[in-house]
């Protein structure tokens, strides 16, 4: 009950120690290992611990759940695997998530983004993705997910298309998401010569990279000064988000398929810096997988 009340007030740190001692009382409770691995692949982001609770989540009774309960189980486990470097298990238990619930909502957009991490074709993942978005045209998630593979192809005309639709849908329903993909929204806007509305995105995104605790603020701190032109200062970030740990796969698959990044690849220090990211995840994943190991979760 702790917990969720810090849940509730976005207090997301100071809920854990209150879930973790829950699971101490009851360690096969389901519910808490769902909430913890929702919470670190959400609002206190670790792709490690989110793979660990997604792991013990599956060992716990999975047969007394309905074929529902387990399609969203082994979406969960497919997820946090892939986030982690875990391509192909990744793949094999989004099948598995699929055969249990063929309508499972999310199960189609992370498979997916599995293929993407498999082929690393943009084009062909931006194809699928449309053809996803078109069975549900109210899915924001996908709709600027499909604007975003338009934008990292540089086709700004088709990205501003489906940019439009998210951001009037957002504004008029007052929500408050994906405020990390303002800067893309305002290098599309900027793209089609809607400067003023550009500006008003780009203002968001500083504000966005302010306020960020998370593991990834220096990463998106290094966006907003490429784009500022202070290409020196985007290499300190970069090299600082270097030294983090447990970081989503999915920054080595895009972060140099950023046309916004493209006036950084020239300085000197580029090359080295995104090696060392690289080097990073692999090192935490090769460390990550020896202990997943030891405690029989893999």
């Amino acid at each position: 009950a702790k917990a969720l009340y810090y849940i509730h007030i976005g207090e997301f740190n100071l809920a854990v120690p209150h879930l973790e001692k829950a699971l101490e009382y009851n360690p096969n409770s389901s519910g808490v290992v769902q909430m913890l691995g929702d919470l670190y692949a959400r609002a206190i982001p670790n792709t490690g611990k989110y793979l660990q609770y997604a792991l013990k989540g599956i060992q716990l009774d999975i047969g007394g759940n309905d074929s529902i309960a387990q399609s969203y189980l082994y979406l969960a486990l497919s997820n946090a695997l892939v986030q982690s470097g875990f391509v192909n298990e990744a793949m094999t238990y989004i099948n598995k998530s699929l055969d249990y619930d063929p309508g499972n909502y999310y199960a189609p957009l992370v498979k997916i983004y599995i293929s993407h991490a498999q082929n690393g074709d943009i084009a062909q993942t931006g194809r699928l993705l449309e053809a996803e978005f078109q069975k549900d045209t109210t899915r924001l998630d996908i709709m600027q997910e499909v604007a975003k593979m338009y934008y990292f192809q540089e086709h700004y005309d088709s990205a501003y298309f489906y940019y439009e639709k998210f951001v009037n849908a957002r504004d008029r329903l007052g929500l408050e998401m994906y405020p990390q993909e303002d800067i893309k929204i305002g290098v599309t806007y900027e793209k089609m010569g809607l400067e003023r509305q550009a500006e008003e995105f780009f203002s968001s995104y500083a504000e966005y990279c302010e306020r960020d605790e998370s593991i990834y603020k220096s990463a998106s701190t290094a966006v907003k000064y490429v784009h500022e032109g202070k290409y020196d200062a985007a290499i300190e970030q970069l090299k600082i988000f270097a030294t983090q740990d447990n970081y989503q796969y999915w920054i080595l698959l895009f972060i140099e398929e950023d046309p916004i990044m493209n006036p950084l690849k020239s300085h000197p220090e580029y090359k080295a810096v995104i090696r060392k990211i690289r080097e990073r995840f692999w090192e935490n994943q090769a460390v990550l997988k020896k202990s997943l190991e030891e405690k029989g979760l893999i």
